[in-house]
């Protein structure tokens, strides 16, 4: 089966979100790292049932003063290594950075698929990322590595 060539512009928005995507996981696996290790340095105690807390992905539910220990320690740990930019503030996750970035390449994949199909794809120019949405994360995720797949795919990629 041999693929339809793709315009230039749906090339570049899914260049685009490759490099996100590639971006949001490294910098996850990074902070994840990150917070369990902060979390091993840290005695934290569920602010609720007084138990201790082991996971990171827990970490919000300990007691505020142990929680704002724990924050600057991760803080510290991710600009000493190099993971969090000195213009980023105290409050914002690199990770989470980069994984919204990655959500908004997502949107910009669907927004031109939508764009750019609608004359060979009966209904495409009615797709919309919140409609993806409305039919479940797996359709949009579904969607969007059929799009990516067959861009990769296409005899004009670069």
């Amino acid at each position: 089966m041999e693929f339809p060539t793709v315009s230039d512009k749906m090339i570049g928005v899914v260049n685009n979100y490759l490099e996100a995507r590639a971006r949001a996981e490294v910098l996850r696996e990074r902070v994840d790292r990150i917070k369990r290790a902060a979390m091993m340095a840290h005695k934290l105690t569920d602010r609720d049932t007084l138990q201790p807390l082991t996971d990171p992905g827990d970490a919000w539910l300990a007691i505020d003063q142990e929680f704002n220990e724990y924050l600057k320690t991760v803080n510290v740990m991710a600009r000493e290594l190099g993971i969090k930019p000195d213009s980023m503030p105290d409050e914002y996750c690199p990770a989470l950075v980069a994984e919204d970035e990655m959500r908004r390449a997502e949107h910009a994949i669907i927004y031109e698929a939508s764009r750019s199909m609608a004359e060979e794809v009966p209904g495409m120019a009615t797709v919309t990322a919140n409609g993806l949405l409305c039919l479940g994360l797996d359709k949009y995720k579904q969607f969007i590595d059929l799009v990516v797949m067959r861009t990769l795919k296409a005899p004009n990629f670069k």
